[in-house]
């Protein structure tokens, strides 16, 4: 069994069938050193971008402990990072079957995208957008289109490994936009969303408390 992971950058692995995978910062993968059985099995913690070669009699795998995706060949992202409520699957080629815990499975076309909610135990598909934003990790780069802080948050929390908490239902749903591709640092990409997104942020026992610091107009 090997193991391909990302302590502080994105990491590309060759599987033994030719496939290959881009791991995130902070991913884990799990594969065998040859693949002997009908499928091809890997198990990830995190995101990853696959590019998985053909093989009709040997499907391939991908394991999140609550979610399989099943593909016979075909380019896809799996986002699913253990602290995360949503397990994400996002085609760009081929098709793939995405098979929940709850028994539940859908096949998603290219353009689509398979979300399951792990404390509902739901398993929905939508069209995805902006899909060259979503996989932007894989050049470094994090991207933020009227982006929630709150979804933010949670993308700045995968790619750093850090606790972020944010103080205030009304603030974790203030949009904010930003273009990072030049590998800034989490302390750079937070100063420069601070001004525009009116919030502090203070460190205790090595969490991120995001606040806000908008000033209510007197009445």
């Amino acid at each position: 069994m090997s193991m391909g992971s990302t302590p502080a950058g994105t990491q590309i692995v060759q599987l033994p069938d030719g496939s290959e995978v881009t791991l995130n910062r902070y991913s884990q993968l799990a594969y065998p050193n040859r693949f002997k059985e009908q499928n091809r099995e890997v198990s990830l913690k995190g995101e990853a971008y696959f590019a998985v070669s053909k093989d009709k009699n040997h499907p391939f795998i991908v394991q999140t402990g609550v979610v399989d995706v099943r593909v016979l060949g075909t380019e896809f992202n799996v986002e699913a990072y253990p602290r995360d409520a949503l397990v994400k699957a996002t085609l760009y080629e081929g098709s793939v079957a995405v098979d929940a815990e709850n028994d539940n499975s859908l096949v998603l076309v290219p353009g689509e995208l398979a979300v399951y909610d792990k404390e509902a135990r739901l398993l929905n598909k939508s069209h995805a957008t902006k899909m060259d934003d979503e996989i932007a990790w894989k050049d470094g780069a994090l991207i933020f289109s009227n982006t929630s802080l709150r979804e933010i948050s949670r993308q700045l929390s995968n790619a750093f490994n850090v606790e972020i908490v944010i103080e205030g239902e009304q603030l974790g749903e203030r949009k904010l936009s930003g273009r990072f591709i030049h590998g800034e640092t989490l302390e750079t990409i937070l100063s420069l969303l601070q001004s525009a997104g009116q919030f502090d942020v203070k460190t205790e026992n090595q969490t991120l408390y995001i606040l806000s610091n908008s000033k209510e107009p007197h009445v």
